[in-house]
């Protein structure tokens, strides 16, 4: 079914600053529409509406009142080719009865939970006059994120600068302004929504600068200290209506990034010069709503609130004349008194006065409305003054290094910022094939970064460039780099049994680095955050950035161009980059075929972060313990691009864990569903948090393998690694998958903390009781810094105190004799060909395959009665 949503144009006030925001009535309309249904999008304020395009159902959405007559015109050309119109939005449910005189239906309410409804009726072919949930509010946790992938993006901007996009944290309005409507729409009840919920959609949303439409923040003091809080972290700027006037409030509000608030302004008293200055010294900035026409105004009372405007250095007044809309205390008084002459909707836009005023003739006061404009901006104009503002918060972003380019730029512009740009070349000095190669996709990041920031980057990988490091001096002495970044992933290869030391080579890189150029030398990745100081001083490097690199290594390029560089060596980031702003990588179109063509895997991230608390591991450390989901249609966007442009077969999720608790990825899922995107992925797992429908829901998008991290191999030794769940849920999961076809590896360490032989032993039938999976086996947990596995291995003794790590060490629990152990494993594993021990021995097959064109991670070529995934052409 085809849904044609309309969003209708409506006219400005004449002095406003000319430019538009993404409407954001649609875009929550829009999440709430199955994914099995097309959706197209036409804010006619930005584009024509084609009358010709062919839908099953056309939804007109308004907000307001003034729109309303143009969205009947709209609704009646398409009846008239006999096509069902619906009406929803604001604008609707003030206009319900009249609207219906122009609809085939009505929406009334909020439709999260409720247009379901609505699409099945109509594909009944019995849609319902009127769906009338105006008073009936769903629960609040049911509101997700708006789909902004609707909106034409390019077109919301000012002169080049993509305008605020617009969410709200809460729902409902306890207070009851004469000129406000929110007590008909939604009673007098605030409905905050989890907060949780509300960062998840700030991260996912593409821009720096948000616009919370709440009615307003100032309904709860504890609510809003705690989403003020939540958001500092994020470092974006955004915009809401008033804030509490509270210290404490002010302070979270201008750490959370506040940028301007919309302040109502009716007096001229101290309490409101005081408030209006306790935000601008925080470094809020105030845009006042400045409503004209109320009884106790006359004209010298008009004017000395101006002159107020203007004493108390407001940053930005917006007039508007009182309005009286319907369902309002406004109009139920003026309609009482016989005051309101005109109910022409077209002229209810706060810029014509349309009543009776109580102390001037209707003239005057339209008089005064002009008058207000001209002499609050008497030499510039409102968008000069609101140029100041994007200022402001631009100067804030490039002091936090968030400061994104504007995606419209004038030819010239282009022309003077490719002069500025600096040739860069990074190195993935990665040199393992275990179990196969897996692309660099930190060092990808990276160059889009720095390209989209006008740098000329260049990725070299040394497993392309084969054996030897000539080529690498080769390559430095062709490109002529003003900076080379090396991204060090992996230290060594975490085997016990036949251990791999990578920190030489990535010495003997930085060494023929320098044999070519003068060029500062940064390190940054994974690998080089666990230990920098011990890193930078073994290779010779010059400076190292610890965590994500994205916003540091752009403006470290951008300082090194101007011939800046750090005071200390190791630079580091102060947060963690928002889900939404987590861009894409740069597929290297020369290198991409390398790792193509060794089983045509090829890696996407959806997220970072990591909630678990596994005693070992370092994810919640080196990417947050917050999830920071990306875009789903960003991810989907690299997955087909990955599809159609590069020939990839199989999409490896390479995210800590890919089916997390707060169920983000179902959001790719379905982005892939509704996109009709279905190819062979992969992902690392968790046991648990999966059921039939939702395993059958992933294997229709192409869900072909899971690597299962349970870790340990019993319920002593799970509890001990810090996991969440049972050895029989990982039974459970290896069951769910088994029933519907995909092909699980599971991966256990032996050794761990706790470990005795009696759970050796039991640890080794619970991994021969598992059936139709691959299980790879390690002896003995690599110990990383900063771990409680490191302070536990400290405390018994299997390393010294401050000892530094870049030489591997591996716990193995005082509870069992290392040869012990090996020769147990050994004998439990050997000639069980689904059980891998030690974990490198599967390597040569796995690359004999591949070279063979078989494609994917291969796991079922250990199991029993399957047969290899498929040749490639």
């Amino acid at each position: 079914m085809k849904i044609k949503l309309i969003y209708p144009k409506w006219p400005k006030l004449a002095r406003q600053t000319e430019f538009h925001l993404p409407p954001h009535g649609p875009v929550c309309f829009a999440a709430t529409v199955p994914a099995e249904d097309e959706l197209v999008f036409t804010d006619e304020n930005l584009e024509a509406i084609d009358f010709d395009d062919q839908a099953d159902l056309i939804a007109i959405s308004c907000l307001l009142t003034c729109q309303m007559p143009r969205g009947w015109e709209i609704a009646d050309r398409f009846r008239a080719q006999g096509v069902p119109v619906i009406f929803g939005g604001i604008g609707t449910m003030l206009h319900a009865a009249q609207t219906l005189q122009h609809a085939d239906s009505v929406f009334l309410g909020e439709t999260e939970g409720r247009f379901g409804e609505v699409i099945a009726d109509m594909k009944r072919k019995s849609l319902k006059k009127a769906y009338d949930f105006q008073h009936d509010f769903p629960d609040i946790r049911m509101v997700g994120p708006a789909r902004r992938d609707i909106l034409n993006r390019k077109l919301y901007n000012y002169r080049g600068v993509q305008m605020v996009d617009l969410l709200h944290a809460s729902r409902g309005c306890r207070f009851d302004c004469y000129p406000c409507c929110a007590r008909f729409l939604g009673g007098r009840s605030f409905r905050p929504r989890p907060i949780d919920q509300v960062l998840r959609e700030v991260e996912s949303i593409d821009n720096n600068r948000l616009f919370f439409v709440d009615n307003s923040m100032a309904q709860n003091d504890q609510w809003e200290k705690n989403l003020f809080q939540a958001l500092a972290p994020l470092k974006k700027h955004w915009i809401c209506h008033p804030i509490k006037d509270d210290d404490e409030i002010l302070d979270l509000a201008a750490r959370a990034g506040c940028w301007y608030v919309y302040q109502a302004i009716f007096d001229v008293s101290e309490r409101i010069r005081s408030r209006v200055k306790r935000l601008k010294e925080r470094g809020i900035g105030v845009e006042g709503t400045i409503l004209l026409g109320l009884d106790e105004q006359d004209e010298d009372d008009i004017k000395r609130l101006v002159d107020f405007l203007l004493d108390i250095e407001l940053d930005l007044a917006e007039f508007t004349v009182l309005t009286p809309f319907p369902h309002t205390p406004a109009r139920e008084a003026l309609a009482k008194a016989g005051r309101i002459l005109s109910d022409d909707w077209r002229r209810y836009t706060g810029g014509e006065v349309v009543f009776q005023p109580a102390r001037m003739s209707p003239a005057k006061l339209q008089e005064l409305y002009h008058y207000a404009w001209d002499a609050f901006y008497p030499n510039n104009s409102q968008n000069l003054a609101m140029a100041k503002l994007f200022m402001k918060v631009v100067g804030k972003e490039r002091g936090e290094g968030t400061y994104r380019r504007p995606q419209l730029l004038s030819a010239g512009w282009e022309a003077k910022r490719r002069r500025r740009a600096m040739k860069i070349l990074l190195i993935s000095p990665n040199l393992t094939l275990s179990p196969y190669p897996v692309y660099p996709l930190g060092m990808g990041m990276i160059a889009a970064a720095l390209q989209d920031a006008g740098h000329e980057v260049r990725q070299l990988d040394l497993l392309q460039l084969g054996p030897g490091l000539d080529a690498v001096a080769r390559e430095v002495r062709r490109f002529k780099p003003g900076l080379v970044g090396l991204s060090v992933r992996n230290i060594d290869n975490v085997n016990l049994l036949n251990e791999q030391h990578y920190i030489r080579n990535i010495r003997a890189v930085v060494a023929k680095v320098r044999e070519a150029t003068d060029a500062r030398v940064l390190l940054g990745g994974a690998g080089f955050s666990l230990m920098p100081e011990l890193i930078l001083r073994e290779v010779g490097a010059d400076y190292g950035i610890v965590g994500e690199g994205e916003a540091l290594a752009v403006e470290f390029a951008r300082n090194a161009q101007a011939g800046t560089f750090p005071a200390e060596p190791i630079i580091r980031s102060d947060g963690w980059i928002p889900g939404g702003r987590i861009g894409p990588a740069l597929y290297d179109e020369s290198l991409l075929p390398f790792y193509l063509s060794r089983g045509r895997i090829a890696s996407v991230q959806t997220k970072r972060g990591c909630a678990s608390r596994c005693v070992y591991c370092t994810y919640p450390l080196l990417e947050g313990a917050r999830l920071r989901a990306r875009e789903p249609r960003s991810v989907v966007d690299d997955i087909v691009r990955l599809r159609d442009r590069h020939q990839a077969k199989h999409i490896f999720f390479v995210d800590s864990v890919f089916n997390d608790d707060e169920k983000t990825y179902l959001a790719v899922v379905a982005e892939m569903e509704r996109r009709g995107v279905c190819m062979p992925w992969t992902g690392f797992f968790k046991p648990g948090g999966l059921d039939d429908e939702t395993v059958a829901r992933m294997k229709r998008t192409g869900f072909a393998a899971a690597e299962i991290g349970a870790d340990a191999a019993c319920d002593t030794t799970l509890l001990r690694l810090g996991k969440d769940f049972t050895f029989r849920e990982v039974r459970e999961c290896n069951d769910l998958l088994a029933r519907h076809g995909v092909a699980a590896a599971h991966y256990f360490m032996f050794g761990g903390p706790g470990e005795t032989p009696e759970t050796v032993r039991e640890g080794i039938r619970n991994v021969l009781g598992l059936k139709d999976c691959v299980a790879v086996i390690f002896m003995g947990i690599r110990i990383l810094p900063d771990t409680p596995l490191a302070r536990l291995a400290v405390k018994e003794g299997v390393i010294a105190p401050g000892q530094g790590l870049l030489d591997p060490a591996y716990y193995v629990s005082p509870g069992v004799d290392r040869e012990w152990l090996e020769r147990a494993l050994t004998e439990a594993f050997a000639g069980v060909r689904r059980c891998v021990f030690p974990p490198d021995s599967l390597d040569g097959h796995v690359m004999a395959f591949h070279k063979m064109g078989y494609t994917g991670p291969l796991w079922e070529m250990l199991l029993p009665r399957r047969s290899l995934r498929r040749r490639r052409p």
